[in-house]
């Protein structure tokens, strides 16, 4: 469905805020699959845009869609 030259942009529930969009909320269980999901369409070579809150959590599982501190 992704195709050469299309960016991925992703607006997950923020870590550490309302989660509760379903039921089950958005654990950090969720957090790293999706964590996951990205890297590896990131690897593949897709661009990918990750919005969230920068948290503890998010920090050690989304280390290459953070830019560099100024």
């Amino acid at each position: 469905m992704v195709k050469v030259g299309d960016v991925i942009y992703c607006d997950p529930p923020y870590d550490g805020t309302f989660t509760d969009y379903h039921t089950d909320g958005f654990n950090e269980l969720e957090q790293r699959r999706l964590a996951t999901a990205l890297d590896v369409l990131a690897s593949a070579g897709h661009q990918v845009v990750v919005s969230n809150s920068e948290t503890e959590l998010t920090n050690a599982i989304l280390p290459e869609f953070y830019p560099p501190p100024y």
